[in-house]
């Protein structure tokens, strides 16, 4: 049971990167912050924070490179 919250946490951390973590640890149902950063690293091998940091820096880079267009947000617009 437990690994699929973190699980679920991993996911929400990085999908959503503007929640805080004790908002991720209701969300999965961890009732005490503590203990869910406790299973989370012991899990995972690094902190909710420190996940949540690497993966949101990773979805920005993949968000710049990946726009709407294929050529990434850098690319100026053609015919200007």
């Amino acid at each position: 049971m437990a690994t699929l919250r973190i699980k679920e946490a991993q996911r929400v951390l990085t999908e959503h990167p503007d929640w805080s973590v004790e908002s991720v640890a209701d969300h999965c149902g961890f009732n005490d912050r503590k203990y869910f950063h406790q299973v989370f690293q012991q899990y995972t091998g690094t902190t909710p924070a420190k996940y949540q940091t690497t993966n949101k820096k990773n979805i920005n880079y993949e968000d710049r490179n990946n726009s709407s267009d294929g050529q990434g947000a850098a690319t100026a617009p053609r015919g200007l």
